[in-house]
């Protein structure tokens, strides 16, 4: 566990790193364009069962921060912070709970809208810190659940509607890969917290 902990943390590194130097790197090449940011709220969804047989996941609300930055027109790149959180399930009684803290770095592409709307299409990738325990009366019975970092991917779409030349509404739809390993009293496992996704928020130009 200690070992995957600590490549996760590389991971984790090394996106974070990308997350400044791929707009730095976007104006030492002369690239010229806005900076957008932006804060979604939503529901994520389950689309797989947490555990087999029959474990599975509730829905949930997710929080997400964005900052892009527009390479040129069409394409902009930049990062997600997402925070999830899902109720661990089995047969309707609630057993716990998980709550991926996710870091994502995002290609988005921008095209065929018209006038301040701007549809696109998004592809990222990165990392997910999945924070999951058990309800004290499940602990009691397999002890605490320990889960490792995951990896993340993101496709989806969504669309940008500016009523004003600084804000912009948004909304976006995604699925998020989420598969990893956790551990109990009872022995290691894999499980699948992969989420369907529906945001929506605003988007700030400065």
């Amino acid at each position: 566990m200690k070992k995957t902990d600590t490549r996760g943390a590389g991971i984790l590194g090394v996106l974070l790193g990308a997350l400044f130097l791929l707009p730095a790197a976007a104006f030492a090449q002369g690239r010229e364009g806005p900076l957008r940011f932006g804060l979604r709220g939503g529901l994520v969804f389950a689309t797989q069962d947490f555990q087999e047989p029959g474990i599975e996941l509730s829905s949930g609300p997710v929080v997400s921060a964005i900052a892009t930055y527009a390479t040129s027109e069409e394409v902009h790149i930049g990062g997600i912070l997402a925070w999830t959180h899902q109720d661990i399930e089995a047969t309707g009684a609630r057993r716990g709970t998980i709550d991926p803290l996710t870091l994502l770095a995002q290609f988005e592409y921008h095209g065929g809208g018209s006038g301040p709307t701007s549809p696109y299409f998004l592809l990222g990738a990165g990392i997910h810190v999945n924070l999951a325990s058990y309800t004290s009366q499940v602990e009691s019975t397999l002890g605490k659940l320990e889960t490792d970092p995951s990896f993340a991917l993101r496709v989806g779409a969504g669309i940008d509607h500016w009523f004003s030349p600084e804000i912009a509404v948004n909304a976006e739809a995604g699925w998020t890969l989420n598969r990893g390993t956790a551990k109990d009293g009872a022995g290691e496992f894999d499980f699948d917290a992969s989420t369907l996704g529906i945001l929506l928020g605003l988007r700030f130009k400065p």
